[in-house]
């Protein structure tokens, strides 16, 4: 359950053991299991990746080398998620925590905000 919190941006404690707590801005806190906590980290990475691609130089070395990264995380999340990959994912995932989680930590990238508002 969330509860009230005074600190900072997005964090993660991952010396939390079994369950992660996840401080998402405006102070609430969410313990997240290993599998949400891979699952969040996955996906905010693929929105960091893709507000990188857009707004390089086009064309530019920097633009392709982050294009190659962006195809090969959401690749390796698909695989993650379909199939008997899924079935091994070692905890249940609560899509609303994992939402919620991941529209805090995506405010610092252009297509987070875009995708979310700001959470400021």
């Amino acid at each position: 359950m969330p509860t009230s919190h005074t600190h900072g941006p997005a964090e993660h404690d991952r010396s939390a053991g079994p369950n992660r707590i996840h401080r998402i801005q405006k102070g609430s806190l969410m313990a997240l299991n290993n599998s949400e906590a891979r699952l969040v980290d996955d996906l905010v990475r693929i929105i960091d990746l893709t507000s990188r691609v857009l707004n390089a130089p086009p064309g530019s070395h920097y633009q392709w080398d982050k294009s190659r990264q962006l195809d090969a995380d959401v690749k390796g999340l698909a695989d993650r998620l379909g199939g008997d990959h899924y079935k091994k994912l070692p905890d249940p995932i609560d899509s609303e925590k994992v939402i919620a989680a991941v529209a805090s930590d995506s405010q610092r990238y252009s297509i987070g905000r875009a995708l979310y508002g700001t959470n400021r």
